[in-house]
C-alpha cells in the first residue's frame, strides 16, 4: 500500500524574518488555573462537545464551557489574578470588561500537555471574536505561546 499526500510548501530565503501573527488587542487577559487542575476537566468535557467556550472578565472570574441540545457543562474559577504586562498595571477589576471565544476543544486539549514543562504561569489572552492566545511561562526562562482560532458561530 502506497499513500501519496499533497502537502504545499513554500521555501523562504534564509534571510526571512518570521513575524508571529497578530491576533489584535486582548481585551481581558488574565492567569489561568492550574493546568493540573483544568487538564481532566477539559478531557471530560472533550466528550460532551467539539467547541469549547471560554468566558472571562477582568474581576478575575473564568468559565469553561461545552453545551449540547441536552446538557450544559461547565466549570467557574474565580478570584483569579491579572497579569502586568509590559510593566503597565492591569486594569481595575470590573464584571463590565469581559471577552467571550469558541474554540476547538480537542486543540485546546493539546495545548494543556503544557503542563509538561511545569509553568510558573499561564497568561490567557482573550479579545472579542479574536484568538486566544496563551502564554506558558516556565521557571527557566521558557516561554511558549499557542494561538486558538476564535470560531465563529
Amino acid at each position: 500500500m502506497t499513500v501519496f499526500q499533497d502537502v504545499p510548501v513554500k521555501l523562504q530565503p534564509p534571510d526571512t524574518k518570521h513575524i508571529e501573527p497578530s491576533p489584535g488587542e486582548a481585551d481581558v487577559y488574565i492567569l489561568m488555573p492550574t493546568i493540573k487542575s483544568l487538564k481532566p476537566i477539559v478531557d471530560h468535557m472533550k466528550n460532551v462537545d467539539q467547541y469549547l467556550h471560554i468566558i472571562a472578565n477582568m474581576d478575575g472570574e473564568m468559565t469553561f464551557k461545552v453545551e449540547t441540545e441536552l446538557i450544559t457543562l461547565l466549570a467557574f474559577f474565580d478570584k483569579l489574578e491579572h497579569p502586568i504586562i509590559d510593566n503597565r498595571p492591569p486594569l481595575p477589576r470590573s464584571k463590565a470588561i469581559r471577552a467571550a471565544v469558541k474554540v476547538d476543544i480537542k486543540k485546546f486539549a493539546k495545548f494543556l500537555h503544557c503542563y509538561l514543562v511545569e509553568p510558573e504561569n499561564v497568561v490567557c489572552c482573550l479579545g472579542k471574536n479574536q484568538a486566544v492566545v496563551l502564554h506558558a511561562i516556565a521557571p527557566d526562562g521558557l516561554y511558549l505561546t499557542y494561538y486558538l482560532p476564535n470560531i465563529a458561530d
